[in-house]
């Protein structure tokens, strides 16, 4: 309820509307001067009626003030929006970004943050040695979270709107070449027995170009082992407040169905074998989850175990380390190269939108592209000497 005090020939309005992240209450003022010659009950009356509409103002109307600090407003953020909204994995990238925004911000009011504070924050983490790509992160974050404040009314401007990036410092995407990757497989066939069942799963990243959630999320009925169809259903997440859980993939394309090649069949059902096998060594122990890739007693596995053994498996024999999601990418590559365009390219992949793997694979394309005017030539084989 809001709360009036009469300091001289004015009255102080006072609504307070929840708490700061330190546990300090958030308190709205705004001061009312008593117009010369009004009665001191008039003055009364209409400061409590005035207090009244400023109550129904703050709690009714925008959410809270531009004049709260931006740590404030960052809270609330989270509680109303993000944590009710986002995907976990966005979340979870959002957490890792919070901490610092705090530190670098937390203290400014959100109304008084300006385009020059948001581009000190851009060089800073860029002198840091952090990627054009993290920069643009952070600000999207922040931006993210003015979007909301301005739909709320809390501020006008959002502070990231033309803010200049350092040069994009991507580097080229490293794929491994086609005797790298032979090479690769070959080594890999001669891991022992418990370790099977990271051949497939790289195997199937590989032929497939699935995700690493799609590929922990398949189980055995999304697999029609007669022709080879693979199907994505699910996606398998981990995360340390909701543990393992699985989801919807990333959009509607995602749920997507594939053939592997009639050289791989086997390989899988080798497999079927395999874990029907040491699910019988455990006896009780083995949870029947129906995944194709599990923990040691059939429990869902964990998301980081694959980086984790193909990391090792690298070190251990001398092979370079790339990242587990360049599997995907050299599935890609070899769709292009091979000739599929674009739609299909996308289709395979999952894509929601073909700009989205057009601007991924961008070089590849072109790389394609420039081979056209090859195959016209040698199509035609004509001399104009």
């Amino acid at each position: 309820m809001a709360s009036i005090r009469k300091r001289g020939n004015s009255y102080l309005l006072r609504v307070s509307d929840g708490y700061t992240v330190d546990g300090k209450q958030v308190d709205y003022t705004k001061t009312w001067r008593i117009p010369e010659g009004m009665s001191e009950g008039a003055a009364e009356k209409e400061a409590n009626r005035l207090a009244v509409l400023f109550e129904e103002e703050r709690r009714g109307g925008a959410t809270t003030s531009g004049a709260i600090k931006f740590d404030t407003f960052f809270t609330q953020w989270f509680d109303e929006y993000a944590n009710l909204k986002l995907s976990d994995n966005t979340l979870q990238t959002y957490r890792w970004l919070e901490k610092r925004i705090r530190d670098e911000m937390g203290h400014l009011r959100l109304d008084k943050i300006t385009i020059t504070d948001i581009q000190r924050l851009v060089g800073k983490i860029h002198r840091e040695g952090k990627s054009t790509k993290t920069v643009k992160h952070y600000v999207s974050l922040i931006s993210t979270v003015y979007r909301y404040a301005i739909k709320h009314g809390a501020v006008s401007k959002n502070p990231c709107t033309g803010v200049d990036f350092p040069a994009d410092d991507s580097k080229e995407r490293e794929i491994y070449s086609l005797p790298e990757i032979q090479q690769f497989f070959a080594l890999l066939q001669q891991e022992p027995p418990e370790n099977f069942q990271f051949f497939v799963y790289l195997t199937l990243a590989t032929y497939l170009g699935y995700r690493r959630g799609e590929l922990l999320g398949l189980e055995w009925r999304d697999i029609e082992q007669s022709t080879g169809l693979v199907s994505v259903r699910r996606a398998a997440y981990y995360s340390k407040e909701r543990k393992h859980f699985d989801k919807k993939p990333k959009s509607k394309k995602s749920l997507r169905t594939l053939k592997l090649p009639a050289e791989v069949i086997p390989l899988l059902n080798r497999y079927r074998d395999h874990q029907a096998a040491y699910a019988a060594s455990l006896g009780d122990k083995w949870q029947n989850t129906g995944r194709l890739f599990t923990s040691w007693d059939g429990s869902k596995m964990y998301t980081n175990a694959p980086e984790r053994f193909y990391k090792d498996f690298c070190e251990r024999n001398g092979f370079r380390v790339l990242t587990p999601h360049s599997f995907r990418h050299l599935n890609a590559s070899m769709l292009i190269n091979a000739g599929l365009d674009v739609k299909t390219v996308q289709a395979a992949l999952g894509h929601a939108h073909a700009t989205t793997t057009i601007n991924t694979y961008a070089h590849e394309f072109q790389t394609a592209q420039a081979r056209a005017s090859d195959a016209i030539s040698g199509a035609l084989s004509l001399s104009f000497g």
